[in-house]
């Protein structure tokens, strides 16, 4: 390979870094409302939606459990019956 085209290979990977490195024409101002009438959107956005509300739902669900097992009460144990000493046939 001779210095030129080594030359040419530099200056090529050098105009792909500048490439690379420059800022993107596309900002959010540019994909703001892109998807305005798309229905496959809408229905994923609808669907998003749903899950986020039975999570939240069933995480409330679960807080509230949490919470009133610990503010309730300790059950104080009951003391066993002892069973009374029967004689034969089970009579006392």
């Amino acid at each position: 390979m001779t210095v030129e085209d080594l030359l040419r290979r530099v200056e090529a990977l050098e105009a792909e870094v500048r490439q690379l490195k420059a800022p993107s024409a596309k900002s959010w101002a540019d994909t703001a409302g892109c998807f305005a009438d798309d229905p496959t959107f809408h229905e994923a956005v609808r669907l998003g939606r749903e899950y986020r509300d039975r999570v939240n739902r069933e995480s409330l669900e679960e807080f509230d459990r949490e919470r009133e097992a610990e503010t309730r009460p300790a059950k104080k144990p009951q003391p066993k019956k002892s069973a009374k000493p029967r004689g034969v046939n089970g009579r006392p």
